[in-house]
């Protein structure tokens, strides 16, 4: 490195560390300006004892009255909150059938007949061999009866109902809920991505493509309707070919659970399990093997089967995360994957009025059972009530003063 090219480098670096500091500066800045004016609004709505005697009528028995009710009413939201966050965190999870049909049509190819219509679309002289492949997949219920004959589940006719009501001007009676709290119902809410991988040379396809590939696109964690490319039930395409192709279509899932090691995976007797399914099932087992520490509870002894897992002798509970992630235990979960052979001889398509039939899939997949959700003030009225409370805590203080 030549003299120059070092200097510039250096100069470059201590450019970084000052904008940097700035930056630092700016943040504690704004810090500390927040901090300030939250000291200086007054937080004290007790009204003074001495008071009533100076106060004509029954108004400061009514303000007390309502401060134990914002009490009461504040324990009772927080209890609820709490309620609700462990009946998520403990809900057990439902497991539903997804049938996966997969099927391919195919069309000018050199066994088909070519009659007038279809020398309509040879502008070249020469007709290339297609094919079109289908992947569709619909969630069953129980006894098989979720979706009725044409086709549409009576979660999409009741979704169906409630958009009509409203455009005839009448109020929906079930409020608007993001998307991320609703129950999975198509095919890709369930996947984060699709791939299609042919079992074939690229230099001997038509069109040169090995693999095909569908990612759901990003969207808010609190948005209301599902963005473009991302709520389907099937997803076809067309390739050029004319002879038989296997392929392997890869679900990837969109799910918060891991596969497990071998190790972990024989003390929680589960070889998928979410993060924090995790960490609980570990602490029951420390709780029920009596592993803990006398003067540190925070510690744990490990015995022979948490040492197999963690490689130590004691292990502290606020660093179980961190250690089954720096031990290897949770990977991603992988996909699930589907063979299929794409089919272009005149033997497997036997009649050009009816379709061949389809491969069929039964996918068990993991759904989680939907939640009351308490109801979610709006910015306006957070905002409303922020200034009440900040007029009441300036009149008490100049009742006070």
């Amino acid at each position: 490195m030549t003299p120059n090219a070092q200097a510039q480098r250096e100069a470059q670096r201590e450019a970084q560390m000052k904008e940097r500091q700035t930056l630092e500066d700016r943040r504690e800045a704004r810090e500390k300006e927040m901090a300030q004016r939250r000291a200086s609004k007054p937080s004290d709505k007790h009204m003074p004892d001495a008071i009533d005697e100076f106060i004509i009528g029954d108004g400061v028995q009514q303000y007390k009255r309502m401060r134990e009710v914002e009490r009461k009413l504040d324990a009772m939201m927080m209890r609820k909150r709490l309620d609700l966050q462990d009946r998520r965190h403990n809900v057990s999870k439902r497991y539903r059938k997804m049938r996966i049909w997969i099927s391919n049509t195919v069309d000018f190819q050199s066994w088909q007949g070519k009659g007038e219509d279809q020398e309509m679309y040879d502008f070249s002289g020469t007709s290339e061999g297609i094919y079109r492949m289908k992947i569709e997949g619909r969630l069953l219920d129980d006894k098989d009866d979720d979706f009725s004959d044409d086709g549409h589940s009576d979660e999409e006719k009741d979704e169906k109902d409630e958009a009509a009501v409203e455009q005839d001007g009448q109020p929906s009676q079930n409020p608007i809920i993001p998307i991320n709290s609703r129950p999975k119902t198509r095919l890709s809410h369930f996947f984060k991505a699709i791939t299609i991988e042919f079992d074939r040379n690229k230099n001997l396809q038509a069109d040169y493509a090995t693999q095909i590939e569908w990612k759901r696109p990003p969207y808010p964690p609190r948005a209301l309707t599902y963005p473009s490319g991302a709520d389907f039930d099937s997803l076809e395409f067309e390739r050029k070919g004319d002879q038989d192709i296997n392929c392997t279509i890869h679900f990837y899932r969109d799910d918060d659970r891991f596969l497990l090691s071998d190790p972990l995976a024989e003390l929680l007797d589960s070889k998928e399990e979410d993060r924090r399914s995790v960490i609980i099932a570990i602490w029951d087992y420390i709780k029920a093997m009596n592993l803990q520490q006398d003067d540190e509870k925070r510690a744990v002894q490990c015995d022979d089967r948490l040492r197999k897992i963690f490689h130590r002798d004691v292990i502290f509970i606020p660093d179980l995360y961190t250690l089954l992630s720096n031990n290897h235990h949770l990977f991603p979960l992988p996909p699930i994957s589907l063979p299929y052979t794409i089919r272009c001889d005149p033997s497997f398509h036997t009649t050009a009025t009816e379709p061949p039939p389809p491969t069929i899939y039964d996918l068990t997949l993991v759904v989680t059972p939907p939640l009351n959700r308490l109801p979610v003030p709006t910015d306006q009225q957070l905002t409303q009530i922020a200034q009440y409370d900040s007029h009441l805590g300036l009149l008490i203080q100049a009742i006070q003063h």
